[in-house]
């Protein structure tokens, strides 16, 4: 089964795009898409003829800055875990920021190279909460549920 992109461009665009791709080789926008594409899914190595070098190029750059963004968030889901997991149960991830935030980031940082922002690394807080909500939850209940029987 095949899919059918649209794009929405101007027809002037449409024309400008057809003079560039038949210059750069390419009988028509359906191959030079398919190419473009396939060089996002599968790097230069892909089993169809590459785009312009630049054009590959541009996708490298991004193909790596997807695999950094998401070397650094496992990066930080292995930190949470292992470093904050129990603040952020009871406590929450502001209070985790605020005062163990840098060790975090100097973790992250020997894990994988990369040091994150200081907003990157409140999202992926967020996003870690929301993913672990559950184990997050359970852990914070087996704690108050066994200091309310030693108060008892």
């Amino acid at each position: 089964m095949r899919l059918t992109l649209t794009a929405n461009i101007t027809p002037e665009e449409a024309r400008l795009l057809d003079t560039i791709l038949k210059a750069a080789g390419f009988p028509n926008r359906t191959d030079y898409l398919t190419a473009l594409i396939h060089t996002t899914l599968y790097g230069r190595d892909a089993d169809t003829r590459p785009p312009p070098d630049p054009v590959t190029d541009w996708i490298g750059a991004v193909r790596a800055r997807a695999a950094d963004h998401d070397r650094l968030l496992d990066a930080a889901f292995a930190v949470f875990d292992e470093i904050a997991f129990a603040t952020i149960a009871m406590k929450g991830a502001g209070s985790v920021l605020a005062h163990i935030g840098s060790d975090l980031e100097a973790a992250i940082f020997e894990r994988c190279g990369i040091l994150p922002g200081a907003e990157d690394l409140r999202t992926y807080l967020r996003i870690y909460q929301n993913v672990r909500r559950p184990q997050l939850m359970q852990y914070r209940t087996e704690q108050v549920t066994e200091e309310y029987r030693r108060l008892r």
